[in-house]
């Protein structure tokens, strides 16, 4: 690995995992680890994709998005989810994924005061999760 050939592995990859935000969840962001690691050189975005413990946690926030932008949106949310889920090999993925006013129609009810949803979503997403 550049800048890194007298280093062991394990080494590099504990440094990898201290460059990690302190969330427990890691947001999808070039301007963060583990994106970030993958952005520096090849051989960095050979070993990080390859380091399965950067990747074991993924927090996915989206929100205000138009009904009409709701199946590109979910094809974006999809692609995320399997960028991590493959860069993590066979370890576990840790998933955090709130959709704040997205493709809802929220329900107030009146019992409980709170709201139930209506969730609309392409078949080919959704079979993500079960």
């Amino acid at each position: 690995m550049d800048g890194f050939t007298n280093i062991p592995n394990e080494i590099v990859g504990e440094i990898f995992l201290h460059c990690l935000p302190k969330d427990k969840f890691h947001r999808p962001d070039p301007r963060l680890a583990p994106i970030l690691l993958t952005h520096v050189c090849r051989s960095w975005r050979a070993f990080a994709r390859q380091y399965g413990s950067l990747w074991s946690s993924i927090q996915i926030v989206r929100k205000m998005v138009q009904e009409s932008e709701a199946d590109i949106e979910l094809r974006k949310i999809n692609d995320q989810l399997n960028m991590w889920a493959n860069n993590g090999g066979l370890r576990p993925l840790d998933v955090d994924i709130s959709l704040q006013n997205i493709f809802w129609h929220f329900k107030t009810c009146p019992d409980t005061n709170t709201s139930t949803s209506d969730v609309r979503a392409p078949p080919s997403f959704l079979s993500n999760f079960y």
